[in-house]
């Protein structure tokens, strides 16, 4: 025998709801980090001296940040 349903549709709706406020609340923090980063990195590479290749800076900021978020979702989700 299945157990009843203890939770009304509008519960449910309710939760899905929070769920959603919550997720986009997490991907704007996320986004405003990410454009603070870049901002930083745009400013560090503006710096750099021309014998560094400002691409090879760039593409290794841009791993360790796609690493960092990566960590970040794994961690929210556990």
């Amino acid at each position: 025998m299945p157990a009843p349903h203890t939770t009304s549709p509008a519960d449910d709706n309710a939760a899905l709801l929070r769920r959603v406020e919550i997720a986009e609340a997490t991907i704007a923090r996320l986004v405003a980090e990410s454009r603070e980063r870049e901002r930083v990195v745009r400013a560090l590479v503006a710096e750099l001296p021309s014998a560094v290749s400002k691409k090879a800076v760039l593409r290794a900021m841009a791993r360790d940040a796609v690493a960092t978020v990566r960590a970040r979702f794994r961690r929210s989700a556990a």
